[in-house]
């Protein structure tokens, strides 16, 4: 409905006045408007009906209406007063066409009758004084029945009667609420750089309100739609208005707000709505540190702490690894860290981190590799090319083996030789090459292995054992060659040799006059590689001149070694 006017009432000449009944319902209703904002002054304003001219009036009639308000509101618990002057006797009121009460005159107190359905439910007070007829509408009457009503004031007794007054009240608005749009409350916080809905809305009220916008102390009303009221009911409506805002970093801890006036009432103010403005962090990776070396030992704590700065709020980071995972965030650090103990099936283990924020496309993750360092299960062996017994004078290929170990066992030789590192992916090996001659019989090679852990420093040995052909060994007397014997004395013939493996002795005799050799007891002895043998002859005799041999035969080779016995005192020389 349109504000009308505020004039009360508008002189109308008497021939419109004395129009019939039937023209009355016709007059065109003046309005008038009930202010909320204001306290209305009393409106005294007479409408004098005037006779044309040289015509006497038989009437006279004069009409006012007056406003009183004990809080300056339109709004339950006001009271307005409808005062009609006029000089007759009695005044009848009528509502939107009916016949609402009337008063009669003539004393100050006056006297009201009240007429169709106010009976039941309305409670007019009404008084008279000296031609003012005041009819109060109480608080009780529905303020949306009383907005757009028309009145009259008229005599009984004749055909006269005022304009229509049409009331319009003003009712201001109690509340403003201040929300965002369900689809944008997830996140909560306000996305940097993305855009989020608030919507101001205010309690039903005539006229339409006026909303403003704020953040902080700055009015950002252009900003904003205004949208269309909503839940109208008799020019009563909720009005409305969109702000689309997008976040902006220095934004973040202000507060958003708004504001609604209607009429002249008083400004309402929603509740504030803090801005806070959501970010990822500026780096998109996480970083990661231990609290123990990063050569672990089996037994011992590892902590694994994974670490982001910055962003609003601050990431979310969880591990993978089993173990005790603690919140260790501090101010504008996100710090998960999980606690666990090493083991060897930890070694080469990934372990990630993964971090998530509501700005969904920060999604770093992060892995970390585990290096548990343990020492070799078993000790280390030695394997020997080709196995078993070694012919002096060939190649010998000693390789020391250890399997497992985090690292690697570091593997060393004693051993001269040519060395190389056979070294495979979870096995240390190590080999020496030698070339062996009987110096090398008994000859006790060591394998020493170190590691990473102290407390594994073993060592194993290998002894070669050298297979040689029988020598002579001459550290030890021997008979010579050449043997002069002195008959029926002792003869002793005797030589030792060493030989690997056990030589098989043999003598043999041919005397100086016979053709064949014939096999001959002797004394022999072995004491590990040492053999000595002899033969003994208590009484020579002179079939005991004569060519002695000795044979020593092993797997390798054969000593031969020829003694020439000959008479004392002759001359004898024999070449082989």
């Amino acid at each position: 409905m349109p504000v009308p006017d505020k004039t009360l009432f508008n002189t109308k000449p008497l021939s419109a006045i004395m129009e019939s009944p039937s023209s009355k319902s016709s007059t065109k209703p003046q309005s008038f408007v009930i202010s909320t904002s204001d306290i209305l002054p009393v409106y005294n304003e007479e409408i004098k009906i005037r006779a044309p001219c040289g015509a006497i009036p038989t009437r006279l009639l004069k009409v006012s209406i007056n406003l009183t308000s004990s809080s300056g509101f339109a709004y339950v618990g006001v009271d307005f007063t409808l005062s009609c002057k006029s000089n007759v006797l009695s005044i009848i009121f009528t509502r939107n066409g009916k016949l609402e009460c009337a008063i009669t005159g003539s004393n100050p107190n006056g006297t009201c009758s009240f007429f169709g359905d106010y009976i039941k439910n309305y409670e007019y007070r009404c008084n008279n004084s000296t031609g003012v007829y005041n009819l109060t509408i109480p608080s009780s009457f529905d303020i949306d029945t009383l907005h757009g009503s028309n009145w009259q004031c008229s005599a009984p007794s004749i055909p006269d009667n005022s304009p229509v007054v049409q009331l319009y009240v003003y009712v201001p608005i109690t509340q403003v609420y201040i929300a965002t749009k369900e689809m944008d409350n997830n996140p909560p916080g306000i996305i940097l750089n993305r855009s989020k809905t608030f919507t101001c809305t205010t309690s039903a009220g005539r006229p339409s309100s006026r909303i403003q916008w704020f953040k902080s102390t700055d009015n950002i009303t252009s900003l904003a739609t205004p949208t269309p009221d909503t839940n109208c009911n008799n020019d009563k409506c909720r009005s409305s208005s969109e702000l689309t805002y997008t976040g902006i970093k220095s934004d973040d801890g202000k507060v958003i707000y708004c504001t609604a006036v209607n009429g002249k009432g008083p400004t309402v103010r929603s509740e504030n709505i803090s801005i806070d403005i959501w970010c990822k962090p500026s780096k998109r990776h996480s970083q990661y540190t231990t609290n123990t070396s990063w050569r672990n030992h089996p037994g011992n704590e590892i902590k694994l702490k994974c670490t982001v700065t910055g962003g609003n709020p601050l990431a979310i980071l969880t591990w993978d690894c089993d173990g005790t995972i603690l919140n260790e965030t501090t101010g504008n650090i996100a710090s998960y860290s999980v606690t666990f103990f090493a083991k060897r099936t930890s070694n080469n283990k990934i372990c990630t981190c993964s971090a998530s924020h509501v700005v969904m496309s920060y999604k770093p993750i992060i892995s970390h590799q585990l290096i548990v360092y343990y020492e070799p299960i078993y000790y280390p062996i030695i394997n020997q090319t080709p196995p078993g017994h070694i012919i002096s004078g060939t190649n010998v290929i000693l390789t020391c083996e250890i399997l497992g170990g985090n690292p690697l066992a570091i593997l060393s030789w004693n051993c001269t030789g040519v060395s190389r590192n056979n070294t495979s992916v979870n096995k240390a090996s190590y080999s020496v090459e030698i070339v062996v001659n009987r110096t090398f019989n008994n000859i006790i090679c060591a394998c020493s292995a170190t590691h990473y852990i102290p407390s594994f420093r073993p060592t194993v040995r290998h002894m070669l054992d050298v297979y040689f052909k029988p020598f002579l060994d001459n550290t030890i007397p021997y008979s010579p060659s050449n043997i002069s014997a002195t008959e029926n004395k002792k003869l002793k013939i005797t030589l030792a040799i060493n030989a690997n493996p056990k030589p098989t002795i043999q003598w043999t005799f041919k005397a100086d006059t016979g053709c064949n050799f014939s096999p001959l007891v002797s004394n022999t002895t072995t004491n590990g590689f040492l053999t000595s043998s002899s033969i003994l002859i208590d009484k020579v005799r002179s079939s005991d001149f004569g060519e002695y041999t000795f044979t020593a035969n092993n797997t390798v080779g054969m000593f031969f070694r020829r003694f020439e016995v000959i008479k004392e005192g002759k001359f004898y020389f024999k070449t082989w």
